[in-house]
């Protein structure tokens, strides 16, 4: 069933004639809730991603109201084959008839989520009424959730992505033509013919046709859903009071993060972390000087990206007390930038690549050096960088990206190299943009005046 398996609220309880009244309520919401009974047996495999409402009886199955910690212990067993380990946005709803039981939950929560800690446990008042009066129930739902109005921000972006993928689904289901009488037959030329526009002959095994199709169908995806997003939701979530606040904040001048909040902000928004391992070549790909083999790319005085070449390529200004301690503190790299769909329809035989620094931000806040000229990548802005697997940057980093040299080199070679990070998609091209104008820039013979 994949594809299907994720819900957005759980609900768990072990009588259905308890749970039942509360699903009909989530029903008429039209919000779909994946129901437990608390049976080890009948939970899922692999924790849910993605979760964010639970609303969570306290005495479950064969447990004692009169031994809370028993009860509790119970009720988060159940929670960990449900909850991942990383999981930041679930809210437990306590959902229950033994008020006795509810502040020794709330401490085991706070003990074992504790990465959860930064929002509320909701308890709703007496089940028994509750159960029996479904109007009740839905108006205290709503009334409870009224104070993370800004939280409900994100839900609805959520949901936009979901309805953006459904339309994306309905909309190409519209177009099949069917092969004899034989609708799915007809899906799969679809689709075929939409890995093939993407892909091309990347799209001939089993890997690549999937891959290319993934990427036809975002295009189509990521258009539906820059218009939701700018239309019906964003007008519907304008008239909350969350939106009120929202723009009260942008309008103030206390709307500044701190430095530190921005460079992780920044980071999210520009970079990814890549995982050891991976080393699929695409476009934004960033390799490290320790990320590839000594011999895999000559450029600069030695045989490997020096430095000193790159930061005296890039800087023109420098404090001699500082310039020994810049070298060693910042790290060179190259920057991946072959055009998308050469790498998608295996036209890259050789790729090319910038070569790029990142400077620790202490030195590039005008504390004695400058840039020879000005960097479509200082545009990025400081990027929060922690220890990975194949990094060992940690703390904030500009990152300076130069049009030469630059480095052509086999992709063959390339895949056994391990990139870093990867930009993503808007800085790449924002990245190739800038490199582009640079080198079609031809230069003019003349005498200016003196």
């Amino acid at each position: 069933m994949e594809g299907l398996r994720t819900p957005r609220v759980v609900v768990i309880d072990d009588r259905l004639d308890e749970a039942g009244p509360l699903l009909r309520v989530l029903a008429t919401l039209g919000v779909p809730a994946q129901y437990f009974t608390g049976n080890q047996q009948e939970l899922p495999a692999a924790p849910f991603a993605g979760i964010r409402l639970l609303f969570i009886d306290m005495i479950l199955e064969g447990m004692d109201e009169n031994k809370p910690k028993e009860a509790v212990s119970a009720v988060l067993a159940v929670l960990e084959r449900i909850l991942p380990s990383d999981a930041r946005s679930a809210i437990p709803v306590i959902w229950t008839k033994h008020a006795g039981v509810v502040d020794e939950f709330i401490t085991g929560w706070r003990d074992r989520f504790a990465q959860l800690n930064h929002l509320p446990v909701i308890v709703l008042d007496d089940k028994v009424q509750m159960t029996e009066s479904p109007d009740a129930l839905r108006e205290q739902i709503l009334k409870k959730l009224r104070d993370i109005q800004n939280l409900r921000l994100l839900w609805a972006w959520e949901e936009l992505v979901h309805d953006a993928a459904a339309d994306t689904t309905q909309e190409l289901s519209k177009l099949v033509e069917p092969i004899e009488n034989n609708w799915f037959a007809g899906l799969t030329k679809l689709l075929a013919a939409l890995a093939h526009a993407e892909g091309g002959q990347a799209a001939t095994d089993s890997q690549g046709a999937v891959r290319s199709l993934f990427g036809a169908l975002d295009k189509i995806f990521e258009d539906r859903l820059e218009t939701a997003a700018q239309t019906r939701k964003a007008a519907q979530q304008s008239e909350s009071t969350a939106g009120d606040e929202l723009a009260a904040i942008v309008k103030s001048t206390d709307k500044a993060l701190s430095g530190d909040a921005l460079a992780a902000l920044n980071r999210l928004l520009l970079l990814e972390l890549i995982s050891e391992g991976d080393k699929e070549p695409l476009s934004g790909n960033i390799y490290l000087e320790t990320g590839w083999h000594s011999d895999v790319f000559p450029i600069g005085p030695e045989a490997t990206i020096q430095p000193q070449h790159l930061v005296e390529a890039a800087y023109s200004k420098f404090d001699s007390g500082r310039l020994d301690l810049l070298i060693a503190e910042s790290i060179p790299g190259l920057l991946e930038i072959t055009p998308t769909c050469d790498i998608a329809q295996n036209k890259a035989v050789y790729t090319r690549l910038l070569t790029c620094l990142f400077v620790p931000v202490s030195f590039s806040d005008g504390q004695g050096v400058s840039l020879r000229r000005s960097d479509a990548n200082e545009r990025l802005g400081k990027l929060a960088l922690s220890t990975t697997p194949v990094s060992k940057l940690n703390g904030i980093y500009s990152l300076v990206v130069m049009a030469i040299p630059v480095v052509g080199i086999a992709m063959q070679k390339l895949r056994s190299c391990q990139p870093a990070y990867r930009l993503r998609k808007q800085a790449v091209v924002e990245t190739q943009t800038w490199f582009a104008a640079h080198a079609s820039r031809p230069g003019i013979t003349n005498f200016p005046e003196a």
